[in-house]
């Protein structure tokens, strides 16, 4: 599709750079997609973070070119804040750590950053270990039937 959403037949004799998008992507959702894409031309941050967009589902995903994780958007609304976020998180912490550490950082709800751990870089196993220990260690909730009579 082109910058204003509008699908065209693909050259046979010509390449444009253009981000790779993958997914059930609906004819309704082109325009907001263009200006995703959009977006991320124009900011160099951006630019040199994002080589791709998936969607699954509802969810749409940012594909980087560092790491081997995806960052979670959600729907394509609120992209701005959403792009902003992840900055924030890569200049203030990721920068810090190894890009391998994660899976998956989402920035699809407001005003929060949530990380998966990657399970198979080898520095989370202590991590992941001690969240399983403590896991088993809580005490499990137990739903009590009410007795009512009418």
């Amino acid at each position: 599709m082109d910058e204003k959403g509008i699908e065209f037949p693909i050259s046979k004799t010509y390449s444009h750079p253009c981000m790779l998008v993958t997914g059930d992507v609906k004819k309704d959702e082109y325009e907001k997609l263009a200006e995703l894409v959009d977006k991320i031309d124009k900011d160099d941050f951006s630019k040199k973070y994002f080589i791709g967009i998936s969607k699954y589902k509802d969810s749409y995903n940012l594909l980087t070119s560092e790491g081997n994780y995806k960052v979670e958007i959600g729907d394509l609304d609120n992209i701005e804040l959403k792009v902003k976020g992840f900055k924030t998180f890569v200049e203030k912490y990721l920068v810090f750590q190894d890009p391998q550490k994660y899976s998956m950082v989402s920035v699809k709800y407001q005003n929060q950053i949530v990380t998966t751990l990657n399970p198979y870089f080898k520095e989370n196993d202590s991590i992941l270990k001690a969240s399983h220990k403590d896991l088993a260690k809580a005490p499990v909730a137990v739903a009590k039937k009410a007795n009512s009579t009418f």
